[in-house]
């Protein structure tokens, strides 16, 4: 840590340290950081004790190359030049201070890890104060189980980061609605019991606020089975103002993309079982399903006819960009007209989705009641299982 004195700028010759940061290098870090910790992942608030929240000064300013040519990351050369510079000066807490200057761990944060921990951090701070003048947004994690068994968890920061281009968060911790059952995933007490928990969960967390704020604008980040998904975009309905964000793998972020996936969406139509008396709608858009699993499907819900919506780039990631959703949306409304116009009278349909997260929401969203027939929403799960339905 910089020995942080009013003089600043003398040298060390007994420690063979480099000059010390001046009182202003030392304010104009502590504002770039925006006093937090910024070791990455940690974010912890220096001006203030996590648990007794009295207000205290715990802020540590670590070299990422020592002062000293002997200290962490030190250079015969570089370490004296680089002392008192601002793009050489973390700050952090004494725990993260401690653990990426202690000897038996220097090798696992080279300077080159150190200085993109910085670079990301004080970054993520300029956009959070770029976004002061934002609309608020409450940012509602959504998590439960995949298959039931699959653990999710999701990362407030990275959720903060998603939104900071257009909103920022309405308050300091985001809203969560987490269904957790102990039931068999395939079992039908399961759905009944995760349906009752996300309709209760729902009234506390959401309805409650947009009752006291008719305005209020959500940010969505679910990490849940994909009927739970399309569940909770219809109890949001197109009334809650919302907007959806879905994880990507590569790169690791929520941020929507800025190029498009390239994947087009296709409707089509084609006869099932002759003595069928359902309707099916078959969305192929995280994988392609094969004229066989059509057929299956087909056989399990007795269905004459089977509608599908596939992409022609069938990929997790195939909807990749705000417009890339926009796209499937207008296939996916297109086909739903087509069914109730083929169909007329059509009472329900047996939807079997393999979709990203922000379709199922999109789904759920912008169902319309009295308009579109029942959604009897189907899971593969050794079997075709019967899950949740939209518009009872």
């Amino acid at each position: 840590m910089a020995n942080v004195r009013a003089s600043g700028g003398t040298k060390h010759n007994k420690s063979n340290r480099g000059p010390d940061p001046s009182v202003p290098t030392l304010l104009m870090l502590c504002a770039r950081a925006g006093g937090r910790c910024e070791f990455r992942g940690c974010n912890r608030v220096l001006f203030r004790d996590e648990i007794t929240l009295n207000e205290f000064n715990d802020t540590n300013v670590a070299h990422i190359v020592a002062s000293s040519p002997n200290g962490p990351r030190g250079d015969a050369i570089r370490s004296h030049q680089l002392s008192d510079k601002i793009e050489n000066l973390m700050l952090v807490c004494l725990e993260h201070h401690k653990m990426i200057d202690d000897k038996k761990l220097v090798a696992s944060y080279p300077e080159e890890r150190l200085l993109q921990m910085k670079h990301d951090h004080e970054c993520a701070m300029e956009l959070a104060g770029n976004a002061l003048n934002f609309e608020t947004s409450h940012i509602l994690l959504f998590s439960s189980p995949i298959k039931g068994v699959q653990d999710a968890t999701i990362s407030k920061n990275h959720a903060v980061l998603a939104i900071l281009s257009t909103k920022r968060p309405a308050k300091a911790e985001p809203d969560s609605i987490r269904i957790q059952c102990d039931l068999d995933y395939n079992d039908a007490a399961y759905w009944k019991t995760v349906d009752a928990s996300l309709k209760r969960k729902y009234l506390e967390r959401v309805a409650n606020i947009t009752q006291q704020d008719a305005e209020a604008h959500f940010s969505v980040f679910p990490l849940a089975p994909i009927p739970l998904i399309m569940k909770l975009g219809y109890l949001m309905g197109d009334k809650v103002r919302a907007d959806i964000y879905q994880k990507r793998r590569h790169p690791d972020t929520w941020e929507w993309q800025e190029t498009s996936s390239g994947s087009d969406f296709l409707s089509m139509k084609e006869e099932a079982l002759p003595d069928g008396a359902t309707i099916a709608l078959v969305i192929s858009l995280s994988n392609a399903k094969s004229a066989e699993d059509k057929a299956s499907f087909a056989a399990a819900v007795g269905a004459k006819v089977i509608y599908e919506i596939k992409a022609t780039r069938p990929d997790v990631d195939c909807i990749s960009t705000k417009h890339d959703l926009s796209r499937f949306w207008h296939a996916y409304q297109k086909t739903i007209n087509a069914i109730c116009a083929d169909n007329p009278g059509c009472k329900e349909v047996c939807v079997l989705p393999a979709v990203p997260v922000s379709a199922a929401f999109e789904m759920g969203r912008r169902f319309m009641p009295g308009v579109y027939p029942k959604m009897r929403i189907f899971d593969f799960n050794n079997g075709f299982k019967e899950t949740l339905t939209i518009g009872e």
